[in-house]
Formats: C-alpha cells, sequence, structure tokens
C-alpha cells in the first residue's frame, strides 16, 4: 500500500510519456532493496530496521561490484521513500537518514575529442546515405542530439509542432525541472530536418520521431548510436554527445550563462561539470590577456624551443667539469 501511494505521489512530476518506464524502475529498484533486506537482515516491522541494516545493503552492493554513482543512485530513491513514509505517520529512527553516502570518486564528464567526434559524424552520414524513412529520420535525430545537446527523453518527448522551421529553432518543453526552453537548428541540422520531414509525411501520433507509426523508443536510440560507434572505435551515449556540444561550445567562446540556459540547468555548477575546458584553450585565453596587459603580440614572444635549446648549450657537460 505504501508503494502504491509513493508511486502515486512521484508520478505527478513525471512526464506522462514516460511515467510507465520510470515507475517500473522505481519499483524494481526498491523491490531489490527489500528483498535483500528482509532475507538479509532481522527485520519483522518498520520499527526494526536500523542504520546498520541499510550501510550493510550499501556494502553488499559494493561487494557486487555495483558502479559508486548506481548506489549513490539507490541510496537516494531508498531516502526518498523511507521520508514518504515517515510523512504517513509512520515513526522511524532518525539514524536512517544519517547513511553516509559512498565516496564518489572524481571524475570529469566524458565528452568526444574532436577527432573522435568526426570519425562518428562520417560513420553516422555514411549509414544514413540513402534516401530512405529510416536513414532520414537517423539522422536528423542524431544531429538534434548532437548540435543542440537535448537530453533523450526530451528527444523523443519532440512534437511536430514544437518544431519552427521559418525561426530556426525548437522548443523543448517539459524538460529536467519541468522547465521549457529553446534550441536553435544549424544549418545541418535544419538540413537533416527538411530531408526527414517529408518521409515523416501526415500522422495521427504528433510526435516528431516515429517508427512504424509508433514513437521511437529509447532503447532504438541508444542500440543505433552504439552500433555506429563500434563501427568508429567510439565510446558514445545520447548524453555523452550532450558532453561533447557542452564542452566544444565553451571552448568556442561561449560563455558559461547562455550555455546553461541552452542545456536546460538550473544551476551554473551543473554547467561547469557538463563543459570542459580544453588546455589549448587555457593557452590561448592566457597569452591573449597577456598580451593585452604587456602589449606584446603573442606572436612576437621568443619561441620556446629554441630558448630551451640555447638554455641547454650553455650548461656545462660532465666531461668539461
Amino acid at each position: 500500500e505504501l508503494l502504491r501511494a509513493y508511486l502515486a505521489w512521484r508520478c505527478r512530476n513525471w512526464q506522462p510519456h514516460l511515467a510507465r518506464e520510470n515507475g517500473q524502475c522505481l519499483v524494481s529498484q526498491l523491490g531489490r532493496a527489500w528483498e535483500w533486506l528482509l532475507s538479509n537482515r532481522e527485520l519483522g516491522g518498520w520499527p526494526d530496521l536500523r542504520r546498520s541494516d541499510l550501510e550493510a545493503w550499501l556494502s553488499a552492493r559494493q561487494e557486487a561490484g555495483i558502479a559508486v554513482s548506481t548506489q549513490i543512485s539507490q541510496l537516494g530513491v531508498m531516502r526518498s521513500f523511507l521520508r514518504f513514509v515517515v510523512d504517513q505517520g509512520i515513526s522511524l529512527t532518525a539514524n536512517l537518514f544519517r547513511v553516509t553516502c559512498p565516496q564518489r570518486p572524481e571524475a570529469l564528464p566524458r565528452y568526444l575529442s574532436e577527432s573522435e567526434y568526426g570519425r562518428l559524424k562520417q560513420v553516422v552520414m555514411e549509414q544514413t546515405a540513402e534516401d530512405t524513412p529510416v536513414a532520414a529520420r537517423d539522422r536528423a535525430w542524431f544531429f538534434t542530439l548532437a548540435h543542440t545537446g537535448v537530453r533523450i527523453s526530451e528527444l523523443l518527448n519532440l512534437r511536430v509542432g514544437d518544431l519552427d522551421p521559418a525561426g530556426g529553432r525548437l522548443m523543448v518543453r517539459g524538460g529536467k525541472n519541468t522547465r521549457d526552453r529553446v534550441v536553435y537548428l544549424t544549418p545541418t541540422l535544419a538540413e537533416a530536418l527538411r530531408c526527414y520531414l517529408p518521409h515523416r509525411g501526415s500522422a495521427e501520433d504528433a510526435h516528431l520521431w516515429l517508427n512504424d507509426g509508433c514513437p521511437l523508443k529509447a532503447h532504438q536510440v541508444r542500440s543505433r548510436l552504439q552500433r555506429w560507434g563500434e563501427m568508429c572505435g567510439v565510446s558514445v551515449a545520447p548524453h555523452r554527445l550532450r558532453h561533447t556540444l557542452a564542452t566544444r561550445l565553451i571552448n568556442r567562446g561561449m560563455s558559461l550563462e547562455s550555455l546553461s540556459k541552452l542545456l536546460g540547468h538550473k544551476y551554473l555548477s551543473t554547467t561547469q561539470q557538463y563543459a570542459r575546458v580544453y588546455d589549448a584553450t587555457v593557452q590561448e585565453q592566457f597569452e591573449s590577456a597577456m598580451a593585452n596587459i604587456e602589449g606584446v603580440a603573442v606572436s612576437d614572444w621568443p619561441h620556446l624551443t629554441v630558448a630551451f635549446t640555447l638554455a641547454q648549450q650553455s650548461v656545462p657537460t660532465t666531461d668539461s667539469v
């Protein structure tokens, strides 16, 4: 009964097309957790649940080789459910909410290098070269991911009416945090959409991406993208394309504030994690700033290799000493 009530409560903030998938995922996560707790700990009811029980469950997840990020996510789901249980008037020990999260290793969001993205783009262009509905559709959704940075849930939620070809933009509705935003069509993306729309034709379903008359599914996008990546030796997923776009844009001078708005982030700190500045970009911007400070153009700076060679020549050798 509590689980059904919790699902109904959580469902209020879910997009309709994701409700079933989110609900199944939530039930699966909580189901596995409680199966372990009831099988491995002495629990006869809510009063018996202790902090040590949750810590033992987390330790078992770690020993099973579950990724730290997954452990943190599953602990978050459990905490949310337990808070809901308390809100229903059931008394739980406060220590349950003091379980320490596993230490997340400091890892930067992965993005594709310019060479990796170039290889992937070439494969996509080759694999979607035929003038068929499937090829035109797949090329269009690929460049929508790669050139706008939308999340896969946002991609699949797009409707034909969200597209504004004349204005060169696309409306992303009901994104994360239920925030609408606008993304913009590049010439490449606009051309891919122009080729796809006649193939799509008119259909009762308003979803932009259709597969045999039904909305395209996430697993279909992921598997196609994975296959393209395998063909060019690149590990890629929809969200990695989002990271890649953010990193490419910030390294070409887009401000953090504008990038945050484009990606639909609530906080700038999130954008900072997504977009990474290349070392070469830092060097280029440093040299440009120092040239303005010192009044010496970068082109007139002494060549480091020559200076280092001259310095080496001036150092006495062991024989001469």
